[in-house]
């Protein structure tokens, strides 16, 4: 009986404080105060956009990364409390949300987050300000093969034309020492790899085959890509791959499966709609990662690898009629 009474009473408070808010669209709206809904407040994957006050129509909108974005009004959006008014615990006057406080909007439908590697600085440490922290914790505690070197080279959460006809899955980029700092610090590669962040448009997408681009990165890449090279030439495949990896930050070995980081969303979003325009995914490292956190990756157009690791991708070492399926993808993209 007394539990039921504590969550009458935290509810009524909820139902309460939410009375009179609005949303862009000047419905009036009450928050959703299930347990459900308050897991989906913050569930990764989900787009929240956040705005000052009571957010009226005209003032700006933000999303999960600061950035103004535009909601057409016909978005049907539903008020949520800020993250911890809705937890449960807390009495019905501290759930009260106040003018100045943050509302959570959370819309009916996804939206594609905005880019967020506009941010990142021109000098190190070569992190995301909003991410900074959580990888610098992770770094204290981390082993010397899973430290992040935010101080040594740029990220690289993807390489290539976001519109490729082919998308290559990985697992984050890596890291041997002096002599990956010294290649990958190469102003030609930084100036390709940074223009690349932002989806400028380049003669070569995938800055690893360029032909001002060397060192043991473009050596990797053309081993893992040395059939496709040899059958369209480097320029065609520069042009038709694009490469994602799960994680952004370098280290020597993966592991960092629970720092989950913001900027994650706009990579995985970008192998959503690859899957929406139908390109072929080749899947090489992290399949039970990328798996859980897209399920919707199982289909058709998904190429495995027998050996993911270090074989490249070929016709003895992709499953099934894998590779065909590669060719084909370009061969439509080139046309």
């Amino acid at each position: 009986m007394l539990l039921i009474l504590r969550w009458v009473t935290r509810v009524s408070g909820i139902v309460s404080a939410a009375r009179g808010w609005r949303d862009l669209s000047g419905r009036r709206r009450t928050a959703d105060t299930s347990p459900r809904a308050r897991w989906k407040m913050v569930r990764p994957g989900h787009c929240f956009v956040y705005g000052p006050g009571l957010c009226p129509q005209t003032r700006p909108v933000r999303d999960v990364y600061g950035q103004e974005v535009v909601l057409p009004v016909k978005h049907r959006l539903l008020l949520q409390l800020p993250f911890g008014s809705a937890t449960l615990g807390r009495g019905a006057s501290e759930n009260r949300p106040r003018r100045t406080a943050e509302i959570v909007y959370h819309t009916t439908r996804r939206i594609v987050n905005d880019n967020p590697w506009h941010r990142l600085p021109d000098n190190p440490p070569f992190v995301l300000p909003d991410e900074e922290s959580a990888v610098r914790n992770f770094n204290v505690k981390a082993r010397p093969v899973h430290f992040l070197h935010i101080d040594d080279i740029l990220p690289e959460p993807f390489v290539g034309d976001p519109s490729a006809p082919v998308v290559v899955l990985g697992t984050n980029p890596g890291f041997n020492g002096e002599r990956t700092i010294r290649e990958k610090s190469e102003p030609g590669f930084v100036a390709r790899l940074r223009a690349n962040l932002l989806h400028q448009s380049s003669d070569s997408p995938f800055a690893f085959l360029a032909p001002d681009v060397s060192g043991r990165h473009r050596q990797w890449w053309e081993d893992k890509l040395k059939h496709l090279i040899a059958h369209f030439g480097p320029g065609a495949v520069a042009k038709s791959i694009l490469a994602v990896e799960f994680f952004p930050y370098p280290s020597h070995r993966y592991g960092h499966g629970r720092l989950a980081l913001p900027s994650q969303q706009y990579s995985f979003d970008l192998v959503r709609n690859a899957i929406k325009r139908k390109a072929v995914i080749v899947l090489t490292r992290g399949e039970r990662r990328w798996l859980r956190e897209m399920p919707e990756l199982v289909g058709d157009n998904l190429v495995t690898l027998e050996q993911p690791f270090s074989a490249p991708i070929s016709p003895g070492n992709c499953c099934g009629s894998g590779y065909q399926k590669v060719v084909e993808a370009i061969k439509r993209g080139r046309s």
